[in-house]
């Protein structure tokens, strides 16, 4: 699981590069059906975040587990979470934003 977040998270690159003010038409359904599919899948992936939270804690706390070095420790995947949300949520603003706009010009 931490593999497939992380790669998750490595996608907040790309969507920090789109912007809807600047994209051509077809760049700006595209990011909106990104933003609205990752939107969704929010919920999801916030409550996997619980579960990895949780399950190293027991592994820490109850088992005394020691991590190998390639562990991805939960206080990384929330931080990368916690950048990942923030994005997602500024393009969504933008897009309602933008869409505000578009229907008081019509």
């Amino acid at each position: 699981m931490p593999f497939r977040l992380f790669i998750r998270f490595q996608s907040r690159q790309a969507l920090e590069e789109q912007s809807i003010e600047t994209s051509s038409a077809s760049e700006a359904v595209g990011l909106i059906i990104n933003v609205q599919d990752l939107m969704k899948k929010m919920l999801e992936w916030e409550e996997r975040i619980g579960v990895y939270k949780e399950g190293q804690r027991i592994l820490e706390r109850q088992q005394r587990f020691q991590f190998p070095g390639s562990w991805l420790h939960i206080d990384i995947v929330e931080g990368e979470w916690s950048s990942f949300s923030e994005i997602l949520r500024r393009k969504d603003s933008s897009i309602q934003a933008q869409v505000e706009y578009s229907q008081n010009q019509f």
